[in-house]
């Protein structure tokens, strides 16, 4: 038998035994991620739903997607379990690169999701 030390996942997981990490309770994972094309990254906005801090619009890079599903990267998201999550494109914006800044909402004039 081995030790796992720190490895987590994210069912059923309510964040690190320090608690600075939460679950992101709007995401919505493919059935066959792999099949997803890597794509050269687009900065975008992602609204989040956070099991404790509740909904904010979070800054990342789309670098996978189709019409169901956006794959993103956090920029920098301390909460985030994992460094990324798959999402609906309903709750992704393209963003200006230079606006980092968490909020209850995208920057206004913000295009639609990635690829549309």
């Amino acid at each position: 038998m081995f030790d796992t030390g720190c490895v987590m996942t994210t069912d059923g997981f309510g964040g690190s035994p320090n608690g600075d990490t939460q679950q992101i309770l709007n995401s919505d994972w493919p059935k066959y991620p792999e099949n997803f094309v890597e794509r050269p990254p687009i900065p975008v906005w992602v609204r989040v739903e956070w099991d404790r801090d509740g909904e904010q619009w979070c800054p990342g890079e789309a670098d996978r997607w189709n019409h169901w599903f956006v794959r993103l990267q956090f920029d920098s998201e301390p909460r985030a379990i994992q460094r990324l999550t798959w999402v609906k494109p309903r709750d992704v914006r393209r963003r200006n690169p230079n606006d980092t800044e968490c909020g209850t909402e995208p920057a206004r004039g913000e295009a639609a999701a990635p690829g549309r």
